[in-house]
């Protein structure tokens, strides 16, 4: 079965979409973006994001998407967002192949790192990318701060 990897055009939105809506439904996480968010944010202006799409053959397979960091520590970086691999395409090397172009992009761009997280129930990726040489950093913890608090905080 042959992988094929390509970034994403404006016209794949409505495909990225739809497999952003499977993986939230498999990560059990409510979803608020919209094909009219992620056209905006990815195609007009400076892009806030990048995506990958997978095909095997000419079936969509999955997708990784990825937005650039910087670290006052290191330089620059990549944040994988998520890679998500279709149910009946799992196990084909597709997730792999997603990875490595990740890893293509960010040393092209002379990047120092590929950071990511991980629920925490999701012990299939933790594995996998521990496989990739993915260190999980334990003395620290991921936190958010949501609109609702970015807003009081600004009052």
């Amino acid at each position: 079965m042959g992988i094929r990897i390509r970034a994403i055009i404006a016209d794949d939105v409505p495909l990225l979409k739809e497999l952003i809506d499977e993986m939230a439904v498999f990560e059990r996480l409510p979803i608020s973006i919209t094909e009219e968010a992620l056209l905006r944010d990815g195609f007009h202006g400076a892009p806030k994001y990048r995506a990958l799409l997978a095909f095997s053959e000419k079936e969509p397979a999955g997708y990784a998407f990825v937005y650039d960091t910087y670290s006052s520590f290191d330089g620059p970086g990549i944040y994988l967002e998520d890679i998500y691999v279709r149910p009946a395409f799992r196990g084909k090397t597709v997730a792999i192949e997603l990875l490595r172009t990740v890893a293509r992009m960010a040393l092209a761009s002379g990047c120092f790192v590929v950071s990511l997280s991980i629920l925490n129930w999701n012990s299939p990726s933790f594995k996998f990318f521990a496989r990739a040489g993915a260190t999980i950093l334990d003395d620290r913890q991921v936190l958010r701060i949501d609109r609702s608090s970015l807003e009081a905080l600004t009052r």
